[in-house]
């Protein structure tokens, strides 16, 4: 393998570091490219707002869910990593679970494209969608087999993310002190630059009428951006097989190891503390008030042509942020970086939010780039410093597990904050379209409401970083030299997922089933 003349003093692993800019470790970050390019669909609400949001006008809380219920198949993740850590194909413990991936991407994907194209609710007249005109009153329940299909290609997705999240812990223990993390936010941006190829096919091709732009005729549909997703699938498992370097093992540890390990690991006081730090922080951070969709769609107007050269720019800012702090912001406080960035974005968000609403100032760009830079800020923010952590927190031969079981926790927080979401804004009545339509000073009034008690939940995540999140590298070892191991530690961190997981699904399964939807615990009007 090729590594640097530095032998790893100081590293965590005691091996020597390894170079990833060489032809024969590349593939890590090539890897990261295509992964970015089919999780952006996940992480950005741009990508599935022209289908489902405006082209089969879906209500508000179903809007939400869809992201919710795609995330959640993530949390199966864990299973894949307890196998990439202890049952190595091959002799290699990462590349045949990236292959296993991508071949299961390609294959949801490629259902997912064969499956009978809806008509739009909405029809087109004199190229302007006519509202007053519904062609298919059925059409948010004809995108539930598109759900299915793209939540079985990213549980592929998953699978190679969570091999290849390893590898790149497995490459960052083996940096010196100075430099650990910096390999890490390389492959975050290369992750995040991955999203590109996501935006372009979106942002340029769902640009006509029927998907909320301005373009006449209809010059690219989903489907044919769900081809593309396929496409990133297969060019991902080439560059899995044929430019990923990953070390022949003899070493096969017994999958009960591994879960004893893992015990051990969630019975630590100091795992406990930073589970609980995602527990709190994930689902306040990111409730979203179900009224967000249709303000993007009725009253900001935005085009999916804008909506895709402002991701780009949001990319292409989030990629400039961690270069800059893997080169001289590495070893500030992480406190300090998280809060910094969440007050401001909390602050300007809302201001936006608000200023549309009453009509002060409506329109799109406006709208678009500081609401949506905001929330593309903090959430690489947020996933960088829990690849940090996993890098610090994990042992030996766990860096799968490990890494795993915090994305596992994350995945959980993201369908709770829909539903709370969803069900702060039920008592508003803001998830249809007549509040939005009729434009009076009391329905502005009830929108209002319904986003500003969203984003008092997104401000009470402050508390969760400030208490919990550790402030440095350092203080993360030294967690782990002074944790305690006490079984009703492991008994409560199971006890809370477990009851935090199936009320998240079954809250977001009943807000996307039809005949669930309307009732207010489901984020409806009440049926």
């Amino acid at each position: 393998m090729s590594v640097s003349m530095n032998q790893g003093v100081e590293s965590l692993s005691g091996l020597p570091e390894v170079n990833p800019w060489r032809p024969r470790t590349f593939g890590l970050f090539a890897n990261k490219i295509f992964q970015g390019s089919c999780m952006g669909f996940v992480w950005s609400r741009a990508a599935s707002y022209p289908f489902f949001g405006v082209y089969l006008n879906m209500d508000g809380h179903r809007y939400n869910s869809i992201r919710a219920v795609l995330m959640v198949v993530w949390a199966v993740k864990l299973v894949a990593s307890v196998f990439t850590d202890s049952v190595p194909i091959f002799g290699r413990r990462r590349i045949p679970y990236m292959a296993i991936g991508w071949s299961l991407a390609i294959f949801g994907y490629f259902a997912a494209a064969l499956q009978p194209y809806p008509e739009p609710y909405y029809g087109v007249s004199n190229c302007t969608r006519d509202t007053s005109t519904i062609v298919n009153p059925g059409a948010a329940d004809d995108g539930a087999m598109y759900i299915l299909w793209l939540s079985a290609a990213l549980f592929g997705v998953g699978v190679t993310d969570v091999a290849s999240d390893a590898l790149a812990v497995e490459y960052s223990r083996r940096e010196p002190v100075e430099r650990r993390g910096r390999l890490m936010a390389w492959a975050h941006i290369f992750n995040w630059g991955g999203g590109l190829l996501m935006i372009l096919p979106i942002g340029v091709g769902l640009n006509s009428v029927k998907y909320g732009g301005s373009i006449c005729e209809e010059i690219f549909t989903f489907r044919g951006v769900i081809v593309c997703f396929c496409v990133f699938s297969i060019c991902g498992l080439l560059s899995s097989l044929l430019i990923t370097h990953d070390e022949r093992t003899k070493v096969r540890l017994s999958i009960m190891s591994q879960l004893r390990g893992m015990w051990r690991t969630m019975k630590s006081s100091a795992f406990l503390q930073i589970a609980f730090y995602f527990i709190i922080e994930v689902p306040l951070s990111d409730v979203k008030s179900s009224a967000t969709v249709k303000i993007k769609k009725n009253f900001a107007r935005i085009e999916p042509a804008v909506g895709g050269a402002v991701a780009v720019l949001n990319v292409c800012l989030v990629m400039f942020i961690m270069w800059a702090y893997s080169r001289w912001f590495l070893h500030r406080n992480w406190r300090t970086l998280a809060i910094g960035v969440k007050i401001p974005a909390i602050v300007i968000a809302l201001s936006v939010e608000l200023l549309t609403i009453f009509d002060v100032v409506r329109n799109q760009y406006f709208y678009i780039i500081a609401e949506e830079s905001c929330c593309f800020v903090f959430i690489a923010v947020l996933n960088y410093l829990m690849i940090l952590l996993a890098t610090e927190i994990c042992d030996e031969s766990q860096e799968g597990m490990t890494f795993g079981l915090l994305m596992s926790i994350w995945t959980i927080g993201a369908p709770l904050s829909t539903a709370l979401g969803n069900m702060v804004s039920a008592p508003f009545d803001v998830s249809g379209e007549s509040r939005y339509l009729s434009d009076t000073d009391g329905d502005r009034v009830a929108v209002a409401s319904a986003v500003c008690l969203c984003y008092a939940c997104n401000a009470l995540s402050v508390l969760a970083i400030y208490f919990l999140l550790p402030a440095q590298k350092e203080q993360v070892q030294r967690m782990k030299k002074e944790a305690t191991h006490r079984t009703r530690n492991g008994v409560l961190l199971v006890s809370v997922l477990t009851t935090l997981f199936l009320a998240a699904i079954g809250l977001n399964l009943l807000s996307s089933h039809p005949a669930t939807q309307c009732l207010p615990l489901a984020g409806g009007s009440g049926c």
